[in-house]
């Protein structure tokens, strides 16, 4: 089965599309062309709607391909069950080690606790953590927008650029407190006075994304529109900034007359 990819949301912003590996918080992700074939293992088959319809949602609200396979040797990501122990993890789900860029495909796994059935937005902050992006919260500017409790959990909670997080990150967006890698964290992420938590909601509904993490994406995952060639022009003169305060460099092109 074969699933669409969609247009980004914000088109009136240039977005200038990276290799995801330059742009992900690790030496690696696991999706470096951003082509997903996924496969739901018979431990989690009671889970199949929501991975669906989690993985539909993704391929037509980003740049991704993504494929379902009916084997597991074909895929590059399984759904399958957890077979330890959550510790009261609230979603039941876990993508453990993440991070590892030597991880081989067959060992790409995003594992569930079928007993308890995660929501839409549980396995899209799952598969963000796979495609190379970290909380939202770990980012090098947070202290500029929220607190962060006792640190009892470096890989969750350390700011990237330190030791546990040194590799170099570029942030995709503005500081977005209604992104789906912020979920989960509320009692030990606090916004700061003035920043408020915004919501998901768009084209009359509520998402498991935010317009900034679909933006995110896309500069980490989107195609080239083109290439330039000798002598073409472009306008008389082009200029770039955020011209409408949306956090993102627009460019303005006057026409040649």
């Amino acid at each position: 089965m074969f699933i669409r990819r969609a247009l980004p949301l914000v088109m009136a912003s240039a977005f200038v599309p990276f290799a995801a590996h330059a742009d992900a918080s690790f030496k690696d992700v696991w999706y470096p062309d951003g082509h997903i074939r996924y496969y739901i293992e018979s431990g989690v088959s009671n889970l199949s709607g929501t991975l669906e319809d989690t993985m539909t949602f993704m391929a037509e609200h980003t740049p991704l391909v993504i494929e379902k396979e009916t084997s597991a040797s074909a895929a590059n990501l399984s759904f399958s069950k957890y077979s330890g122990v959550f510790n009261d993890l609230d979603d039941g789900g876990t993508a453990k080690s993440y991070w590892d860029e030597n991880r081989a495909d067959s060992d790409k796994k995003i594992r569930f606790d079928p007993s308890v059935p995660p929501e839409i937005a549980n396995v899209t902050h799952l598969l963000g953590h796979a495609l190379g992006r970290p909380h939202e919260f770990q980012r090098d500017d947070r202290d500029s927008h929220v607190s962060i409790c006792f640190n009892v959990d470096p890989t969750d909670y350390s700011p990237l650029g330190g030791v546990y997080w040194p590799d170099p990150y570029y942030n995709l967006s503005p500081y977005d407190e209604a992104s789906v890698m912020n979920d989960g964290y509320d009692s030990c992420v606090t916004p700061l006075p003035g920043e408020g938590h915004a919501d998901r909601k768009y084209d009359l509904a509520n998402n498991p994304l935010s317009v900034h993490d679909i933006n995110g994406i896309y500069r980490m995952y989107g195609t080239a529109m083109g290439t330039n060639d000798p002598g073409d022009r472009f306008g008389a003169a082009v200029a770039s900034g955020d011209y409408d305060n949306d956090g993102y460099k627009d460019v303005a092109v006057a026409l040649a007359r």
